[in-house]
């Protein structure tokens, strides 16, 4: 960093921030409530000495009833910046969430839908490069959006995929899709042009809520098969993450079976919450065509008939990784999620 330290901005814990946590169990917290408040009980005490008989009385108290008493001033200056509240609270340099719900980013009106600009191009379906694709516009009115899986979210129903959203949000509750960031060297919350994100995966079967999402502030086991990738290009700006690009292996377990996606030129973004979560998050990228087919085929082989049908809604639809033969080899997809505090055992994701 160059220049003056940047003014530190604090940020509010949250409970399970403010509080020493012991984790028991796979996936599962207990938290100790802090002790009891001491209450220090100052008692008069009447002091019967070997006085002699003539001795007087102490004069009684003044009588205070109904008279006005005012306490003196606290005088103690205050360190809190009047300008800045929460610079009454430590600050939060280091952060890890885990993402507790995920779906198919769909068109959210005609022609919008959240997500990246992947290739650099705003593209109406003429040009080459995306091989006909056409881009929208995300919700904030940024053009050239890639997200042709958003074309697919109205037919799954058609083919039979209707369950692919609760397909991948089974796959969290049930521990097979715990994607978590690492996000570290927080030096402000709101603005901060150079942090440190690691994408990490957990394993354990976590603990749902009543809404059927993860419970905040559980701990993890790191994955065996978990990178210690840092995705580049980290910055907090008006309180909202983003990162990339960066290419990925997302892994998913369901049932015992084991998937794996081919993510190129990946982005991220998500805006900080006061507890150390993300809300409105969006990843994008490029899913490559022939990991895609792999996973379908994997898919097949436990019920079939999806191979063909994953053939038929994607045929037409890639539109990025264009090859020297002019036929493109991935197709771009969002995902929206959010994400709740979570931690790693002791020694674990260090």
């Amino acid at each position: 960093r160059h220049g003056a330290e940047p003014k530190r901005v604090r940020w509010r814990r949250g409970l399970h921030q403010q509080r020493a946590l012991r984790h028991r169990g796979v996936g599962m917290s207990t938290y100790r409530t802090p002790g009891g408040l001491a209450i220090a009980l100052l008692m008069g005490s009447l002091m019967m000495g070997c006085a002699d008989e003539a001795t007087e009385p102490a004069p009684a108290a003044p009588d205070t009833v109904g008279v006005d008493t005012v306490s003196e001033p606290d005088t103690a200056e205050s360190t809190v910046d009047p300008d800045d509240p929460l610079s009454a609270f430590p600050p939060i340099e280091s952060m890890l969430c885990v993402i507790d719900a995920i779906t198919f980013a769909a068109e959210t009106a005609p022609g919008v839908s959240p997500g990246f600009n992947l290739d650099g191009m705003v593209s109406n379906g003429s040009d080459v490069e995306s091989c006909g694709g056409v881009d929208y516009t995300d919700p904030d009115g940024t053009p050239g959006v890639d997200n042709q899986a958003a074309l697919l979210v109205p037919v799954f129903d058609l083919v039979g995929f209707g369950a692919v959203s609760s397909f991948i949000q089974g796959a969290v509750a049930e521990g097979g899709f715990l994607l978590l960031w690492q996000i570290d060297g927080i030096d402000d919350l709101f603005y901060d042009e150079e942090v440190t994100v690691r994408m990490r995966f957990g394993s354990g079967v976590p603990i749902l809520g009543t809404d059927g999402r993860i419970v905040a502030g559980q701990t993890y086991h790191l994955h065996g098969d978990s990178p210690d990738q840092v995705v580049p290009n980290a910055r907090i700006t008006d309180g909202v993450l983003e990162a990339g690009p960066y290419d990925t292996f997302l892994p998913i377990d369901v049932f015992g079976v084991h998937y794996e996606l081919d993510v190129r030129g990946a982005y991220l973004r998500g805006r900080l919450t006061y507890d150390g979560g993300i809300e409105d998050g969006v990843l994008g990228g490029a899913v490559t065509y022939e990991s895609l087919l792999e996973l379908a085929e994997k898919a097949d082989g436990e019920a079939g008939g999806i191979y063909d049908r994953v053939l038929l809604i994607t045929d037409g639809l890639t539109d990025m990784m264009r090859d020297d033969e002019g036929v493109c080899q991935a197709m771009s997809a969002s995902l929206v999620y959010s994400a709740v505090p979570a931690f790693f055992y002791p020694g674990e994701g260090d």
